[in-house]
């Protein structure tokens, strides 16, 4: 919900504690640790979202997940490049 309100700093703090007390399936940490990703990306935060990228490709997942992860690290290169703007890798609700 505050994605879709774009309250990138609220949702970047329940994403986060969800991964801390609540989040238990291995999909659901992947998709998490992309949203937190996403919203890394959004504020220019790019070892950040590298970081949360990198923990949603260790955690077996199903494979269905690897499209958006292969996206998403194409647009963090491109971002980092400067080849892109943060404005259009804008957070997307996963969950």
């Amino acid at each position: 919900i505050k994605i879709s309100e774009e309250k990138f700093d609220e949702a970047e703090r329940e994403f986060y504690n969800a991964l801390r007390f609540g989040i238990t399936t291995a999909n659901n940490m992947v998709v998490i640790n992309i949203s937190l990703a996403q919203i890394c990306m959004y504020k220019e935060e790019y070892e950040k979202a590298n970081v949360y990228l990198d923990e949603a490709k260790r955690i077996p997942h199903n494979p269905n997940l690897d499209n958006i992860l292969l996206e998403l690290e194409d647009k963090l290169e491109r971002l980092q490049r400067q080849e892109l703007l943060p404005e259009h890798c804008k957070p997307s609700i996963l969950v």
